[in-house]
């Protein structure tokens, strides 16, 4: 059904421009409606919170004014006041499309301080750690996604998750996460769940978070048994503490991958990230690598 659904959404836009990976997420939140001659889609009055898209059949649509016409394509963006009839047996893909914005905000977002941000998102998805994963793990991921709205100047306590800016800004500690950055995952990875004592994050303007939760990230990230190559630079979290993991990368190659082992599953996973953002190529290394 996954891989069904996915063809079907590669047909419009914007689903047309995700790889394999973004269309596997996309699925998790899409499904196949068919329908006969005759039955109303949509009806005035009563506007859906999903896009809709013809994959066969006929449809009419009416707007508020009376007016009709015949629709292909796109035929329905969530909150449109339209209503939508079949005029043949008709086949329509319905798709959730708002827990799916941050797969393609990183090539619109405008600020300069949130190109490396995108980079970095562009970089992970694009890398084979993620690329290999199943479909069905990009779909736990997301059906496990939930969402936070915070008003202006409202704390939030960080819990096992890492949290993704989808409008506003949040700032702790000196540090400002607006559009399209991510937060949380020094408690999320590296505590393994909550760590009592920790700062909250204030809300600098009304804000809506995408919120991750912190066992389903690390399952995406270190649940699989993919290994870095044999001539990549090493850091063994047995040897080191996560607070000098930074110092330590400034003395590797960037041109070189980069495997992680030892330490706890989380602390593997925040390293891998924290790498990552660093610009390396970090996969997991077996134990027995020299």
């Amino acid at each position: 059904m996954v891989a069904m659904l996915a063809d079907a959404l590669k047909r419009f836009s914007p689903f047309s421009e995700l790889d394999a990976a973004g269309l596997a997420a996309a699925a998790a939140h899409a499904r196949l409606i068919e329908l006969p001659a005759r039955r109303w889609l949509v009806r005035l009055g009563r506007p859906l919170n999903r896009h809709l898209y013809l994959v066969s059949g006929e449809v009419r649509a009416v707007d508020e004014t009376g007016r009709t016409r015949n629709v292909k394509g796109g035929i329905y963006r969530a909150g449109d006041s339209l209503a939508i009839e079949t005029r043949a047996a008709t086949t329509v893909l319905s798709v959730d499309l708002a827990p799916l914005q941050f797969l393609w905000s990183p090539a619109t977002l405008p600020e300069p301080e949130v190109a490396d941000v995108a980079n970095w998102l562009e970089r992970l998805l694009a890398s084979p750690l993620v690329q290999a994963m199943p479909a069905v793990t990009w779909q736990r991921l997301l059906r496990g996604a939930g969402e936070r709205r915070l008003a202006a100047g409202e704390r939030l306590r960080p819990e096992d998750a890492v949290y993704i800016v989808q409008s506003g800004a949040v700032e702790r500690d000196g540090s400002m996460y607006q559009t399209g950055e991510f937060f949380g995952e020094d408690i999320a990875f590296a505590g393994d769940g909550v760590v009592p004592g920790a700062s909250a994050y204030l809300a600098v303007r009304a804000t809506r978070l995408l919120v991750l939760p912190g066992e389903v990230v690390r399952e995406l990230l270190v649940g699989y048994p993919l290994t870095a190559p044999p001539n990549a630079q090493l850091v063994d979290l047995d040897q080191m503490p996560l607070a000098a993991l930074r110092p330590y990368a400034e003395g590797l190659r960037k041109d070189q991958p980069v495997g992680v082992r030892g330490g706890r599953a989380g602390e593997r996973a925040y390293a891998l990230i924290a790498l990552t953002r660093l610009g390396f190529a970090a996969a997991p290394a077996e134990k027995t690598q020299a």
